[in-house]
Formats: C-alpha cells, structure tokens, sequence
C-alpha cells in the first residue's frame, strides 16, 4: 500500500523586527560599554568620545525599543506585562528592563551634553536640570552606573530570552553570547572612532584597531567552538552553509573588515562590520528557523518587500534611525563648533 504523507511548512514564529532589535540594541548596550571604558581609561579628557558614543546609544536603545514593539504587532500588549506580571517569564522582566536602560542611557547622555554646552545657549527646561549636574557631581556617576547595570540587565535577558525560545540546538549554546557580542562591538567601536574623527580630529580608529581585532578573533574561535559543540550544531549550520547565501556574505565582510582595520580604512572597515553584524543576527534568527523543528521539511525564509513583517517595516525603522542620526549630527555640530563652554 502506497500512503502519501504531507508536511506542513513551520510557522516562521521570530521575524525581521527581531533582527533588528538584536541588531540596534546590541549596538546601544556595545555603545555604553565603550563610553564608560573611555571614561575608564581618559577620564574629561575623552569627555567629547565619551559624549559621541552615548549619542550612538541613544539613537540605537530608541530604535531597538521601537523594533520589540513592532514585533509585539499590538504594542498595547505590553501593558498586560506589568497589570499581570509573571515573574517567571523574562519577556515580562524585559518590560522592566528596557525601559531602565533607555532612561539611563539618555540621562546619561543629556548629562554629558548639558555639562558641555554654556547655560546661555541651554533652553530654559534644561536650565534647571544644568545647576543639578554642575553642582552634584555625583549625578553623571550615577547615570553611569545605572546604565551600566540596565545594559547588563539588557544583555541577560536577551540572552536568556532566546535560551526560553531555544526550539532549536543552535539557540540553546553558551556560545550564542560570544557570538552576539564579539559580532556588534567591533562596528560600535568603529562607528565611534569614525564619529570622533569627524568632530574632533582625533585618529581614534588606530586606538580602537586593537579592540576591533580581538573582537573579531573571538568571534571565529567562538564560531568554531559552536560548530563543534556537538553534532546537531555542526549539522544544522552546513544545511544553512548549503541552502542560505547569508553566511557567504557574512564571510566576505568579516575579510573585508579584517583587511580594512588592518589599513587603517575606516569608512570600509565600517561599512563591513555594519554588514557583519546584521548577517550573523539574520543567520541566527531567520535562517536557524529555516531548519526542520518537528519533521523533514527545510521552511525557506521568504523576504517580502512589501510586507510590514518585511521590507516595509525595516525601510521604515532604517528611515526613522536616518532622522534621529541627522538630528543627532546637528546637536554634535553645535556642541563641538559652538555653544561649548571653555573653562
């Protein structure tokens, strides 16, 4: 007897939305890493690289926030995690979370703008919020601190958010954190280093070549390690290497990046470690879903372009990243060109 057996296609249940928020949150938490060991290491005298990367944060924690509301598809949904708070669910602890990080990041960085601008120049609602950050040092300490435990905080539970989705082997290793880490801070540290020689002067790219380069080498170690984790890992990711033109791409830029820090190319070092830090987040949350879950059937990821869940959405949210830089770039102008307070 001859049956025929159907199999359904599996739900793609993590869209591009997610992609971007791991994207652009990892670029804002990377952001305040790196403003707070420039503090570390300069102290006021890295005062301006420090501000430049909490502008970067701030654009990006926004963003970020914006693409995990996207992804709820009813953002009024949010408000049933803090009325029914379930503490045993980290989505409902991400509620908490992420709205800390932003207000830390942004007071942080209203902090550092307002403490460079002289108080003729400051609207009269920061004039105010001004005499406290001049007068109370300890403020701009605070607000450091609390970023970067709420960064910390952003980290954990991201990463354990997708151990608690972890339907595949892929998402379940202790490698995935080296991995989303080491792949985001290298282009936040160029995107700094670039910022910083735009307005300052400063050829900050070759302080920052070292760092990049580590990143990098961690991050092929850390790939390798979870290749060979275990044999569902190594089989999961040569289907993906066999059916999905991402991580050739992901290739290509991660030498192409290589070989731009190590000439001192930064516009290209940067634009390929943009590339490579939105590849390994495509690769790990589309293409990992393309893998079969309950049968035999590989679920090819289908981009549509005139989609909200697709094109349109991520046109969208690229867009609104493009205002908030611009308007971000006239505020960097007007601290570093003028308004600034000597002495």
């Amino acid at each position: 007897m001859i049956r025929e057996i159907l199999v359904h296609p599996q739900e793609t249940v993590w869209q591009p939305w997610i992609v971007a928020y791991f994207f652009f949150i990892g670029i804002g938490f990377s952001a305040v890493f790196s403003a707070l060991w420039i503090f570390l290491k300069q102290g006021r005298l890295g005062l301006k690289e420090e501000t430049l990367a909490l502008a970067v944060a701030s654009v990006c924690v926004l963003v970020g926030s914006l693409a995990l509301l996207g992804d709820l598809h009813q953002p009024g949904r949010i408000i049933h995690f803090y009325t029914d708070f379930n503490a045993g669910s980290w989505m409902a602890w991400g509620a908490f979370f992420l709205p800390w990080f932003c207000i830390s990041v942004i007071a942080y960085f209203v902090s550092l703008v307002v403490a460079q601008i002289a108080e003729r120049d400051l609207p009269r609602p920061l004039l105010g919020f001004s005499a406290v950050i001049r007068h109370r040092k300890g403020l701009l300490m605070s607000l450091r601190l609390s970023s970067a435990v709420s960064a910390l905080m952003i980290v954990l539970y991201t990463l354990m958010e997708t151990y608690a989705t972890g339907t595949r082997p892929l998402w379940r290793s202790y490698w995935l954190l080296p991995i989303m880490l080491c792949s985001v801070l290298p282009f936040a540290l160029a995107l700094i280093a670039v910022l910083t020689k735009t307005f300052t002067k400063n050829t900050a790219l070759y302080r920052f070549k070292r760092p990049i380069l580590l990143h990098l080498i961690i991050l092929v170690l850390a790939v390798a390690a979870w290749y060979l984790e275990s044999a569902d890992n190594s089989r999961d990711l040569d289907l993906i290497l066999q059916n999905a033109y991402s991580p050739y791409v992901l290739m290509l830029a991660f030498i192409i990046a290589l070989a731009a820090n190590f000439y001192g190319r930064d516009k290209i070092a940067l634009l390929a470690l943009a590339v490579l830090a939105w590849t390994v987040r495509w690769v790990l949350v589309i293409e990992v879903q393309s893998l079969s879950k309950t049968n035999v059937l590989q679920n090819f990821y289908h981009f549509d372009w005139l989609s909200t869940e697709g094109g349109i959405g991520m046109l969208s949210l690229f867009g609104l990243c493009l205002c908030l830089a611009l308007l971000m770039h006239r505020l960097m102008v007007f601290i570093f060109k003028g308004g600034v307070q000597h002495g």
